[in-house]
């Protein structure tokens, strides 16, 4: 059986229980003491003899099974059942002097003579205690025999008819089968059944007709929206804020995922969990993250008035009280400032229970916004067909390039050759590796897979780095200095400046020979050239070179988040042939010495050539700042 129908059976079999339960009430007249006792001393008595401490009498209580029939300290029973005149209880609230009566003569309450009295015939009949109704477990009775054995199609039927025998009445006649699809229709879509419907219903004239009709409704799409029209109300649904400007709120994936649960016929203790917690479930998906929506329904604010702690507590309460509500049907929201009267619930435990849900995270303020934080994004049934089929085509590409290609394999090989075959005059770079690299103003210098240095931790005003390498044979004619980017620096660009700008005040290089490895010489450079340099003001690479600290060569971080390149092109050819046994050493300064502080490289490359000719200096003549 579908479970929605099992939950409103069982709602008819308990409505049905307690039918039979008053009918035998009036009939023997016998006091219930959840409905006329516990009432009367919760309004009366429970104020001082009650759970909360705070206001508690005697250290007496009557809101206890245990407390109600044990002795007092000075021997009396509080009730003893069958005997009214030994039961503490009666003798003081029937006590004729009115300084001996409870309720006290000041208490605003005062019980009525026919209440005494009520109480006293409960003392005589026995005093049978009975935990609060919501709380007994329901217990399923035996059918009741009735007079008309041929009238009941079921076991409800028998309750129905037992009473309607105890009212001497009888049932209405059967309805027609109009009205009976009218009904069905109404109770499982909340919609009334169209013409062409009652036709077919009308033409069916097997004993299946009915059964097959709420089938087919169950089916209905329209039975979960029906059925999660109740659950929503209860969730405190709604497409907008609720509060203050009550902006729109984007929503309805969790209303839509609880009209399927209702149409997949979900069961209860997973549609319980998913929605309280389906986030915190072990690998969990889209569609659970959604159903915790239930925890996102309440009501938020973006008031300029409003405090965020004091919200931030509205919210929480709202949730446990919700919650206490639509799963356990009890008004929990009134522990937010004392314990219950009725049932064990005491403020404590609402504040325990709050602890939970005061760990959600996400803005208190909802910024008038259709998606506060955290939210995740929900895509229809067509766009996930669109995106498994994306999905798909991308393996089958990545497989494709994975995959052998003797054509690509010989066109790679060939071009490969070409580059070493045809040099055309070219320049080919080297990068050095770094062998030691330091900083003057304690920067915390690191190498990078790529053969790059950067630099992290202190930044002082002036910095000169100074690295060192093992330079490659061969007899070399420029030194190529790369400034790149990092997502460490400021902004991401290639400094470490607060604008990301650089000024390199000197590049000064030095070598030192196989045969003399201590003895470093400088390297005179004759010409300098960068892929770039700042417009505004004297920065040009050629100050880089020029002798001079207070000047340098600027990149325009501070405007271009981007890799700057320059090459020094050094007066003679510089390094060791290819058949040394020992490589020569280089030692490179950067200097970063202008009237700008903190304006240094956060991570350079260095690289050397030997080529002959270097496209970025196609002419002979030299530049009059180093001629």
């Amino acid at each position: 059986m579908n479970y929605a129908l099992r939950f409103l059976a069982a709602i008819v079999l308990t409505q049905a229980m307690a039918l039979v339960g008053s009918i035998a009430w009036a009939e023997d007249d016998h006091v219930n003491f959840g409905r006329q006792i516990r009432p009367l001393l919760a309004e009366n008595c429970f104020h001082c003899h009650g759970l909360d401490e705070e206001t508690r009498e005697a250290d007496l209580r009557l809101d206890t099974r245990d407390a109600l029939f044990a002795k007092t300290e000075g021997g009396d029973v509080v009730v003893t059942p069958g005997d009214a005149a030994k039961s503490l209880l009666f003798e003081r609230i029937s006590a004729a002097d009115p300084a001996e009566r409870m309720p006290p003569e000041d208490f605003e309450k005062k019980l009525t003579p026919e209440q005494v009295a009520l109480v006293k015939k409960w003392i005589e009949q026995g005093a049978k205690w009975d935990q609060h109704w919501s709380f007994v477990p329901p217990q399923r009775p035996a059918p009741p025999k009735v007079a008309n054995e041929a009238w009941p199609r079921g076991e409800l039927d028998r309750f129905v008819l037992a009473r309607l025998d105890k009212e001497k009445l009888h049932p209405a006649e059967e309805a027609n089968k109009v009205t009976l699809i009218r009904r069905v229709t109404y109770d499982l879509t909340g919609l009334p059944p169209t013409l062409a419907e009652i036709e077919a219903f009308l033409a069916d004239e097997s004993d299946e007709a009915y059964g097959k009709l709420v089938d087919r409704l169950l089916e209905s799409p329209r039975y979960g929206e029906h059925m999660a029209r109740y659950w929503l109300d209860a969730a405190r649904y709604g497409d907008t804020h609720g509060l203050h400007l009550d902006n729109y709120r984007e929503m309805w994936p969790y209303r839509d995922w609880v009209i399927r649960a209702f149409n997949d016929n979900m069961p209860f203790d997973r549609f319980t969990t998913e929605q309280l917690a389906g986030d915190l479930l072990p690998d969990a998906t889209t569609d659970q993250i959604v159903a915790t929506g239930f925890n996102r329904c309440n009501v938020t604010t973006s008031e300029g008035g409003a405090l965020e702690a004091e919200y931030l507590i509205h919210y929480t309460n709202d949730r446990v009280a919700t919650v206490g509500t639509v799963w356990m049907g009890l008004t929990l929201g009134c522990a937010v400032c004392h314990d219950h009267k009725f049932d064990p619930i005491r403020a404590k435990d609402f504040y325990q229970m709050s602890a939970f849900f005061n760990s959600l995270d996400g803005p208190v303020m909802d910024g008038n916004a259709k998606n506060t934080a955290p939210v995740i994004k929900v895509a229809t049934d067509e766009q996930r067909t669109e995106m498994a089929d994306v999905d798909r085509k991308i393996d089958d590409l990545t497989n494709m390039l994975a995959a052998a290609n003797p054509d690509v394999d010989r066109a790679q090989t060939e071009w490969e050759a070409s580059l070493r075959s045809s040099a055309n005059g070219e320049a080919k770079w080297t990068a050095l590796a770094p062998q030691t690299f330091t900083s003057q103003g304690g920067a915390t210098l690191s190498k990078l897979e790529d053969d790059s240095v950067l630099a992290g931790g202190e930044n002082a005003a002036r910095e000169t780095y100074e690295i060192t390498a093992a330079l490659p044979p061969g007899r070399h004619t420029a030194v190529r200095l790369e400034g790149l980017t990092h997502p460490s620096l400021t902004d991401g660009g290639a400094g470490r400046s607060s604008n990301s700008n650089v000024v390199l005040s000197e590049f000064e290089v030095e070598m030192a020979t196989s045969a003399a490895p201590d003895k470093f010489e400088r390297i005179k450079f004759v010409r300098a050239w960068a892929d770039y340099e700042q417009p505004n003001g004297d920065f040009k690479i050629a100050n880089a070179i020029d002798g001079k600290p207070g000047t340098g060569w600027a990149i325009a971080g501070h405007m271009k988040r981007e890799n700057r390149v320059a090459i020094f092109l050094a007066e003679k050819p510089f390094g060791e042939g290819a058949n040394e046994e020992k490589a020569s050493s280089i030692k490179v300064r950067l200097r970063h010495e202008s009237v700008f502080p903190q304006h240094q490289f956060g991570r350079v490359r260095l690289s050397v050539t030997t080529a002959e000719s270097i496209p970025q200096f196609n002419d002979t003549k030299l530049p009059p700042e180093i001629a």
